[in-house]
């Protein structure tokens, strides 16, 4: 017999999964106008660039074709009032492995440049496809990391370097 609690998590999990034929939209929440404006323009530079950035990535296949299949379902949430973003180093996090959800901290991306919201924006991502991180854990080097850098030194390279508009 199937416990009532068991039922109750298979009816969530199959209400928050992403449906096979849900609507693939990149979505923006909770952002200042610049900002929206800023993480669309990111999501289609790598979607744009996508096969030119997983090229350079360390992802194996199978990684790389979970990322082509779930890019266009991330879902990006500015949330530089919350006590993480004023931490230094934090520029964002990856918060819904069924949602796909992503946590941006967009002011402190004023400090570095437009190439660096596209690594941060592929780089989080990457957590919410569940990519693992490999053998070295989280830490720079890591496919996480590499796939984000991927993406920022073809940002780079395209000549898209610029400040961020706020």
């Amino acid at each position: 017999p199937i416990h009532h609690a068991a039922l109750a998590a298979l009816c969530l999990l199959l209400t928050l999964a992403p449906s096979a034929h849900a609507k693939k939209t990149f979505t923006v929440e909770k952002c200042t106008a610049a900002g929206e404006q800023e993480l669309r323009a990111a999501h289609s530079f790598i979607k744009a660039n996508l096969t030119a950035i997983l090229k350079k990535s360390p992802l194996k296949a199978k990684h790389q074709e979970k990322v082509r299949a779930q890019w266009d379902t991330v879902k990006a949430v500015c949330v530089d009032h919350k006590a993480a973003c004023k931490k230094e180093k934090l520029m964002g996090r990856a918060h819904g492995i069924l949602t796909n959800r992503v946590s941006i901290c967009y002011g402190i991306h004023h400090k570095y440049d437009y190439c660096e919201l596209v690594d941060t924006l592929f780089h989080e991502a990457g957590h919410t496809f569940n990519l693992g991180t490999g053998r070295l854990g989280h830490k720079e080097g890591d496919r996480i990391y590499e796939m984000g850098h991927a993406a920022k030194a073809l940002c780079k390279a395209k000549g898209l370097s610029r400040p961020l508009k706020r």
